[in-house]
């Protein structure tokens, strides 16, 4: 379903000719996230300010135009794919850093800044930026925002939600939300901020974020032990945590991932291994130091094959090698899901054990890497989508690990977001009254259910033959 012309002239008014796309040859790319399935855009608009996002919001709200806003397309749940008839709202060319301040530990910066470019420019300051998702180099600052997404870190220093001091959003009738401020203290009304974190885009657009830095770790050691049953890294993840050594990162790999990750790195581990921990170890030399040989002791007794800390640059390229996992094991099969459930730590170790029963059971290969020390997964579904029995043995599998983590008292997603992946699954987890208020919310701030409709909650429809690797879907 085409634009009205009439409406596309309009906003080519706004944003110029170049940055507003309609012919499907420049719009399919923006059809795409990292989560296997297509959607068509009607159009995508290119945004360069926030002045533009003021103008064209109004334009298409008032014309029942359904929306969807994009940073870097990185999300894996589908969160960021353009329903039917709808806009891609694009944030990529938004990358200012509007302010810093050292002193006050904080920076303005637009929605599409990069992440890791944020940690290099708190660096720069003797400070530091501790939300640290996988692929950072992609990753923008609404993408975190969005979903939540906080990656290895979030044992030591806690979930985006926790560096996010303020945020500018703006509304489908064009009106600018100010939410927060410069200060970590502010009990001033509703804490809308920590409403929008994790919103996946269901609200508003967000344009620009206040962000909180802290005190740059004075030394950053690493450990990285491998073990010869899948089962020993997960059980001494939960003995390490009992310890209260302080890792700020406790990463957990089993066989499959460990041997994708050798593969694509080189990291030099054992042929033997058959699962992999990685602990980070923040503070002052001596205390960092201390507690990274600690680890490593403790390791060694309880039947590593190896154990060595790390540091410098043999840590930055262990722990790039571990960010970038998911891509590594890309290499290996046609079709990735990439799931994330999260469970209490105690049972982090009968999670392993469990997802990997149930890929068994339902003849799904999964490989399973997690941040072990806040009990978050990522099982990855190693699929073939143009297989619909496949499909269907996936889609099991799933629904199965999310009943199995929610009968433990986890969640169904810590970081990835729903998207139009998971939204089905959300009924498992929250009850009619809880699903009716955050449909309230939605409402409140959305009357007319126009950005995001195909993700919780739903106002929209499900996409009309989306592909899955060029797979109908009917």
């Amino acid at each position: 379903m085409a634009i009205p012309a009439d409406l596309a002239t309009r906003v080519r008014d706004v944003v110029g000719r170049e940055a507003y796309l309609d012919s499907p040859a420049d719009t399919l790319s923006y059809g795409f996230n990292s989560y296997p399935l297509y959607t068509q855009p009607a159009a995508v608009v290119l945004f360069q300010a926030r002045a533009q996002i003021e103008q064209v919001l109004p334009l298409l709200y008032a014309r029942d135009v359904p929306m969807v806003i994009r940073g870097s397309g990185t999300n894996i749940a589908g969160s960021a794919l353009a329903p039917p008839g709808g806009v891609v709202l694009s944030l990529e060319r938004m990358t200012k850093v509007l302010e810093v301040d050292a002193v006050s530990r904080y920076a303005r910066v637009e929605a599409g800044a990069n992440v890791k470019a944020i940690q290099e420019l708190a660096g720069q300051h003797g400070l530091f930026f501790p939300p640290n998702p996988g692929n950072v180099d992609a990753i923008t600052v609404g993408g975190i925002i969005g979903c939540n997404s906080s990656g290895d870190l979030a044992l030591g220093y806690g979930a985006t939600r926790e560096f996010i001091l303020g945020l500018d959003v703006v509304t489908g009738d064009g009106r600018v939300l100010k939410l927060g401020s410069k200060v970590r203290k502010d009990v001033t009304g509703y804490d809308l901020v920590r409403l929008f974190v994790g919103s996946e885009g269901t609200l508003g657009v967000v344009v620009e974020a206040t962000l909180r830095f802290i005190e740059k770790p004075g030394s950053d050691a690493s450990v990285i032990a491998t073990f010869r049953d899948e089962l020993g890294g997960a059980e001494l993840a939960l003995e390490l945590l009992g310890r209260r050594l302080g890792p700020v990162a406790l990463e957990y790999m089993d066989e499959r991932t460990t041997r994708a990750v050798e593969e694509a790195f080189g990291l030099g581990l054992s042929p033997e291994s058959r699962s992999t921990l990685i602990a980070r170890f923040h503070g002052p030399a001596e205390t960092a130091n201390v507690a990274a040989e600690q680890c490593r002791t403790i390791f060694l007794a309880h039947g590593a094959i190896a154990s060595e800390a790390r540091a410098g640059d043999a840590a930055q390229k262990l722990w790039r090698a571990r960010h970038l996992a998911y891509p590594a094991l890309a290499r290996v099969c046609p079709t990735l899901y990439g799931e994330d459930v999260v469970v209490p730590p105690r049972h982090f170790p009968a999670a392993v054990r469990r997802i990997h029963e149930l890929g068994k059971a339902h003849q799904v290969e999964v490989a399973l890497f997690a941040h072990a020390g806040d009990g978050h997964l990522h099982p990855v579904l190693l699929t073939d989508d143009s297989d619909p029995a496949q499909r269907a043995r996936s889609d099991r599998f799933v629904e199965e690990v999310i009943l199995y983590v929610l009968s433990l008292g986890g969640a169904i997603t810590g970081e990835h977001g729903l998207g139009v992946h998971k939204t089905r699954y959300v009924g498992h987890q929250y009850g009619e009254a809880e699903r009716d208020a955050m449909l309230r919310i939605k409402l409140a701030l959305d009357p007319k259910g126009l950005f995001n409709p195909m993700i919780f909650p739903v106002t929209g429809h499900e996409p009309k033959n989306p592909r899955r690797r060029g797979v109908e879907i009917l």
